[in-house]
């Protein structure tokens, strides 16, 4: 006796099949996963570009010193002080050298590479060393008589330097490179501010100030 499928029972055989077909793919994809751990995603690195070592416009003098910083440009667009990680090495240690984090040193006249290493990156800076002067003087009235207590201040160098005139009327400014032009303003209440302009081309340079009483 043979036995005959009809169309809709042949169909619904193939159905059947793919359905245990379908089945056994999804139990291996979830068996696949069970086994396989998820990696965590992974963040980029971030890491130096560049370094830029950032110093005073002020003219540096044999026995002096300044500030000095490094900074790093990062690879994710930011900014980063390094002075302090830094490795800092002079070209010529007997004219300058960093003797500290942020501070370079003036040794003695004359020419200097500073380096700054960080990361792996480095950073050159020319400095020049000038030869040391002091400018030095008395602030006095029109009559002779010394000022006592002047606020003086010293210009071109960054940040400008200031001190007070003693009871003698002095004033005393060390340590300043030769060869430049500084001005020096002079304030004291009851009398006009003052102000004079400085050629320091010697080791000692005097410049006495006269105050007039204010109108």
């Amino acid at each position: 006796m043979e036995l005959a499928f009809s169309p809709c029972s042949a169909a619904l055989a193939r159905g059947a099949i793919r359905l245990l077909i379908l089945g056994v793919l999804v139990g291996l994809l979830h068996a696949c996963n069970q086994d396989s751990p998820v990696r965590p995603a992974t963040t980029p690195r971030v890491r130096s570009i560049s370094i830029t070592i950032i110093g005073s416009a002020a003219p540096l003098a044999a026995g002096g010193t300044y500030s000095i910083s490094a900074w790093a440009d990062l690879s994710d667009g930011t900014h980063q002080d390094c002075t302090s990680q830094a490795t800092w090495t002079s070209s010529n240690t007997s004219v300058a050298a960093v003797t500290s984090p942020g501070v370079l040193a003036g040794l003695a006249p004359g020419t200097a590479d500073i380096v700054a290493s960080c990361s792996g990156v480095v950073a050159l800076r020319t400095v020049v060393v000038y030869a040391g002067g002091t400018l030095s003087g008395t602030v006095r009235a029109e009559d002779g008589a010394p000022v006592a207590g002047a606020f003086v201040e010293l210009t071109y160098v960054y940040p400008a330097m200031t001190t007070t005139s003693d009871a003698a009327g002095g004033y005393t400014f060390p340590v300043l490179a030769r060869g430049f032009t500084y001005s020096v303003y002079v304030r004291k209440a009851g009398y006009e501010q003052m102000s004079v302009r400085v050629d320091l081309n010697q080791a000692d340079t005097m410049q006495d100030i006269t105050l007039r009483p204010a109108s």
